[in-house]
């Protein structure tokens, strides 16, 4: 069905983080490729004049390496023409004049984008503000994460957005669907008929995502004591990754955006509940003393978690997820082992080496495929060879560029769909216990070293490693 390109974006939150990170480098990037063609309004509390706030957008663009030309110099020109595109509001969310005024400066415009870059707490209240503007019915609607805190938060924040907007409305963005190595590694599956007998637990003996990072709250103490890992990133990154490993073949006669989120939702409520002792929870030592952070937290920095996807295809098979910060590098990949029952025992007396899969999807973009040769030498000895190759980057969109210029089109191709993320929060829900025992663990180790009780007898963790 064709659909109205939006014609404004109105970016809540306009002064914050987020906003000057990344929605405005995204937007600037979009421009410099003629791609974006509408105006933007900026909204914040910051009292700022229009030329103001160009110059903070200014500021925002001169210290991104991503908006500098090739030789490193500044593309004037292309920051001139943007800024002339912004204009800006100052106003308190909660007072009814702000949206008063905002309406004033829509009178033009039939299909507005509003993007909230703001605290979820604010959601209601802006929401219900932007229902009274005269186009909100045309209007499209951008939420960043937590949606929610759990199944039944989020159930109560959808009911909140549905007073105001329809369903195919409201844009719930994920910046980790967004990112092309991630629908890279469902093109990988679905597009080569080589992956098609291995993908199976005939074949397979475990499946591994990783997400590590080398750093640790970065400024964000009080958010993230609130949120945690499992919030952050794993009820809704990891479970997409785990979901495109997994999923069934997206088949059906209508769109093929539908038929992707209807095979994520079949894996994610056939995924059985999560047993106490398939759960590891790990904290960073000296987390306590980040800024913003409660002095006795027991807010989880790290977790490792054992996944059964309870389907003829994967009965059987465990998924491991491992994820956490101040960890020995920034690196996440799926890491897929098969099977070495049936292979003859060449090398004789060793133990048989497993094929795998490697998927990094950050920092880079690769595939490789370990297999085994014959180590050079009079015996028949073998070793491992790795088949690597990177997956293209040429000027690919960062994720933020994709939800942006998706968003305007109204595509919602890389935005989480309500049923999918009701039923990710239906798994953790039961593992999200304040009372749940929380291990230390040192900076710069991959965590602590009670993650080895929830693999099962043969297992063992396929770290990472950046070459």
């Amino acid at each position: 069905m064709e659909t109205t390109r939006s014609d404004i974006v109105v970016l809540f939150g306009a002064t914050g983080d987020l906003a000057c990170k990344q929605l405005i480098p995204a937007l600037f990037t979009l421009h410099r490729r003629g791609e974006l063609h509408v105006p933007v309004i900026g909204l914040a509390r910051s009292v700022l004049s229009d030329d103001e706030f160009r110059l903070r957008v200014r500021a925002c663009l001169m210290a991104d390496e991503r908006c500098r030309l090739d030789d490193g110099g500044f593309p004037e020109e292309d920051v001139d023409s943007f800024v002339r595109l912004l204009s800006y509001l100052s106003g308190d969310y909660t007072r009814p004049d702000t949206y008063k005024r905002l309406d004033q400066a829509l009178t033009r415009f039939s299909n507005p984008l509003f993007y909230m870059a703001i605290p979820p707490d604010m959601f209601e209240r802006v929401t219900q503000g932007i229902k009274n503007i005269y186009c909100s019915e045309q209007a499209r609607l951008v939420i960043e994460k937590p949606f929610g805190r759990s199944k039944a938060s989020a159930q109560k924040l959808n009911q909140t957005l549905y007073r105001c907007f329809p369903e195919e409305a409201i844009f719930r963005a994920d910046h980790f669907l967004a990112m092309e190595s991630v629908a890279n590694l469902m093109t990988f599956r679905f597009a080569n008929m080589f992956m098609q007998p291995l993908w199976s637990a005939r074949y397979i003996q475990h499946v591994q995502i990783h997400m590590a990072e080398d750093f640790g709250v970065a400024g964000r103490g009080s958010f993230y004591d609130r949120t945690g890992v499992v919030r952050d990133v794993v009820q809704n990154h990891l479970f997409q990754v785990l979901g495109l490993l997994a999923m069934e073949p997206p088949l059906g006669t209508g769109h093929i955006i539908d038929a992707l989120h209807n095979a994520q939702l079949d894996i994610f409520r056939n995924i059985r509940p999560v047993q106490p002792g398939h759960v590891v929870f790990g904290q960073f030592e000296g987390y306590r003393q980040e800024p913003g952070v409660a002095e006795n937290s027991n807010t989880a920095t790290w977790v490792a978690m054992r996944l059964h996807v309870d389907t003829s295809r994967w009965r059987g098979v465990p998924f491991y997820i491992r994820t956490g910060k101040c960890m020995p590098l920034t690196c996440t990949e799926a890491t897929v082992t098969l099977r070495t029952e049936g292979l003859p025992p060449l090398d004789e007396g060793a133990t048989p080496i497993p094929n795998t899969f490697r998927f990094r999807l950050y920092p880079d973009s690769l595939i490789a495929i370990c297999a085994q040769g014959k180590r050079p030498g009079r015996t028949l000895g073998l070793e491992s060879i790795e088949l690597s190759a990177p997956t293209r980057t040429d000027a690919p969109a960062t994720p933020y560029e994709r939800v942006l210029a998706d968003a305007i089109d109204g595509n919602h191709a890389v935005f989480t769909r309500v049923a999918n993320m009701e039923a990710a929060w239906e798994i953790v829900d039961g593992i999200l216990d304040p009372r749940q025992p929380v291990h230390l663990y040192q900076r710069g180790r991959w965590g602590p070293p009670q993650a080895d009780s929830i693999l099962q007898e043969g297992d063992r963790w396929v770290l990472p490693v950046m070459s």
